[in-house]
């Protein structure tokens, strides 16, 4: 027996043979010996170790791709036996997983303690059991509780209020819809309110709008939280309020209120007050959060765990607002939360406020997320004026629904992709298909210089200085800043995978070194104008993976040149941090995943998908390629989405719809 690593306890574990050690491949040294560990536990024999070892990797190996559990089906189909299959089990090893699904033993039932549970026909991990059913019935808590006490006087006056100071935003005046104005009023009065909807369906003047109806009702500003699951997201959720309520030309003492002091989005990490050093969060269960108001934003970004934490900090009596996309991409950890919150055929139950908000609610029916979710419909986008944003609109909405739009020469009133033949024929406008394995070099060239150094903030990107203070930059630079970071928003090159995301990110800095240096200079050398990533939490330094900065000259105090630093926004400023601080927690973010880009919005945006040589021999990146990817991807774009590869790339990509199964997907979950 051959001793060649270290399992997660620090002693010497054996490498495993045949399937076992491909088992271990698949799933990672840590998962792996989890597993061997359950078995040797369970099982008393040598087959039936392996047999629970198959199980418990088939569980852990679906949670790595999302999923909570997993069906059972037959030995013969279903997808615990194609899971087994494709993790190189042997045959005789599933038959006698199957046979020990029903050793009581092994493996239990909902009300047993055992470490693996077959629940509603589906095998899971008594853990991940244990927390979606806590989770659920936290959840159930909020659902059966009554809205407040209905003043309809009161909230009539204050809605007609906000509806009648309507900002001005692009010379248009921006209304709100019966379909807002009911996720608006709902979620100042219930317990829970989940509002789901597409780019362009006015989430964010939803979130402007409950913060200006709540100060009408008496809620203070402080008792208000506002958070996203990443810095990015959180960011964005800023300047939309602030260019909101900037907008309203008549603004009220309460308008004024919120534009002066109003509540900074943050990360939900940050809100939660994570701590590293003892891995807990301080605010749950026993120390609440303080604000009796707690509005979450891109909420399909949370994850089982961090949802079961936001629920367990927020008090009993304070409302939890969640909004998000249902049909985006599902959170990178295990779990589909805000999905499972929205039932697919979404009645409209009565409500105290339908007469005030012009809605007609029917019958309860039996299922209880119905009350407390609102599907938002109307697109904002559809505008004849804006024939781009029709064009993203039309062609994400049918991805949504696993169509393929059809590929022509020219431009057409229905959901179309453009084809085009070679890169100078791409116009960076509405939706296009660039097809060709060889199209990837020269394509990002043309993007370099068309879309990222035809910037207007490119220049001051590469060559302008910042001055910082003693305690940071002036207000004058913050807004300098935050236009620069805006211009660097301009577009975004979106893959599938990390490792196709480094192969973009290199090119496109070689491209910026020719253009500042020359080509000279080492190829590890930070370069001014590059924007940059977090790939790590840095919770010292209040840095969390995912946020997004840029590399700028800065000259502090007594300083006689400046120095190239790292400047990321932190709770609403903008702050310079030392590249030694930050150390390899740093990478340039020319292209992105897209699971990094949700929260993100640009005008423009690439999507990278397998070519047809990697389709040929699939990889990690055929597996990645989904309905949820491609929406996901075309809806981050506000006037062109540019798809690099061919029709039939892109055609099993939207026929592949993401699987996450889960309990809290189970309407029986959720019955009154």
């Amino acid at each position: 027996m051959r001793l060649t690593r270290l399992s997660p306890l620090g002693v010497l574990a054996p490498r495993g043979e045949g399937w076992r050690e491909k088992l271990r491949e698949a799933m990672g040294d840590d998962a792996y010996v989890v597993a061997r560990e359950l078995a040797e536990s369970l099982a008393q024999t040598k087959p039936d170790r392996d047999a629970v070892l198959a199980l418990a990797a088939a569980c852990l190996s679906t949670s790595q791709g999302g999923s909570t559990r997993i069906p059972v089906g037959t030995p013969e189909e279903g997808p615990l036996a194609t899971t087994l299959e494709a993790l190189d089990v042997p045959a005789k090893t599933i038959a006698r997983a199957f046979e020990l699904l029903s050793d009581a033993k092994i493996v239990g039932g909902v009300a047993d303690y055992r470490p693996l549970i077959v629940d509603a026909g589906a095998l899971c991990m008594q853990r991940m059991l244990a927390q979606e059913l806590d989770l659920g019935a936290r959840f159930r808590v909020r659902l059966e509780k009554k809205p407040d006490a209905w003043d309809g006087p009161k909230v009539k006056a204050a809605l007609a209020d906000v509806t009648a100071r309507a900002p001005m935003l692009g010379g248009t005046a921006i209304e709100l819809s019966q379909e807002q104005c009911r996720a608006i009023v709902a979620a100042a009065h219930q317990s829970l309110t989940v509002i789901s909807g597409g780019p362009g369906t006015g989430k964010t003047s939803i979130v402007v709008s409950i913060l200006r109806l709540l100060l009408r009702l008496g809620v203070p500003v402080a008792a208000i939280a506002l958070a996203a699951p990443t810095g990015k997201a959180a960011n964005r959720m800023e300047e939309s309020v602030v260019k909101y309520l900037e907008g309203i030309a008549q603004r009220s003492p309460e308008d004024e209120l919120l534009l002066s002091q109003r509540p900074v989005p943050t990360t939900l990490h940050r809100l939660l007050g994570y701590s590293p050093s003892q891995d807990r969060f301080r605010h749950h269960a026993q120390n609440p959060l303080s604000p009796s108001v707690v509005i979450v934003d891109e909420a399909s970004m949370i994850d089982l765990a961090l949802m079961d934490q936001l629920l367990r900090a927020v008090g009993p009596e304070a409302k939890l607002v969640l909004l998000g996309d249902a049909e985006q991409l599902p959170s990178v950890d295990a779990g589909a939360v805000l999905r499972d919150l929205v039932p697919l055929d979404l009645a409209t139950p009565k409500r105290p406020w339908d007469a005030l908000v012009g809605t007609k609610g029917g019958a309860a029916g039996d299922d209880l997320r119905a009350e407390s979710a609102v599907r938002l419909t109307k697109s904002y986008r559809m505008n004849e004026a804006d024939p781009a944003g029709r064009s993203i609109y039309l062609v994400s909405q049918a991805v949504r629904g696993g169509e393929v739009p059809p590929v022509v020469e020219a431009p057409q009133s229905t959901a179309h992709l453009l084809a085009r033949a070679s890169v100078k024929d791409v116009t960076l406008a509405g939706v296009q298909l660039l097809s060709g394995d060889d199209t990837l070099k020269p394509f990002l060239e043309r993007w370099f210089f068309e879309v990222i150094a035809a910037a207007p903030g490119f220049v001051a990107g590469l060559q302008g200085t910042w001055p910082a203070g003693e305690v940071g930059f002036s207000a004058e630079a913050q807004q300098g800043l935050a236009r620069l970071d805006r211009e660097y928003q301009r577009g975004r090159v979106l893959c599938l995978t990390r490792r196709k995301t480094e192969q973009i990110n290199e090119r496109l800095t070689t491209l910026l070194r020719d253009v500042a240096w020359g080509g000279e200079g080492r190829r590890d050398a930070l370069l001014a104008g590059t924007p940059v990533m977090m790939t790590h939490n840095d919770y010292q330094l209040g840095l969390f993976n995912g946020d997004q900065g840029l590399v700028l000259w800065v000259r502090r105090p007594g300083e006689d040149a400046p120095r190239l630093r790292y400047v990321f926004r932190v709770k609403g400023a903008f702050e310079l941090f030392e590249p030694g601080a930050l150390g390899t927690q740093v990478e340039a973010c020319w292209a992105m995943t897209v699971h990094k880009a949700q929260g993100s919005e640009f005008d423009h945006v690439a999507l990278v998908l397998p070519s047809d040589a990697e389709r040929q021999r699939p990889d990690e990146s055929t597996s990645l390629a989904c309905r949820e990817v491609v929406y996901t991807a075309m809806t981050r774009a506000r006037k062109s989405v540019t798809v690099l590869g061919s029709p039939e790339a892109l055609g099993d990509a939207v026929h592949r719809s993401l699987e996450r199964w889960s309990a809290l997907s189970d309407p029986a979950k959720w019955r009154r």
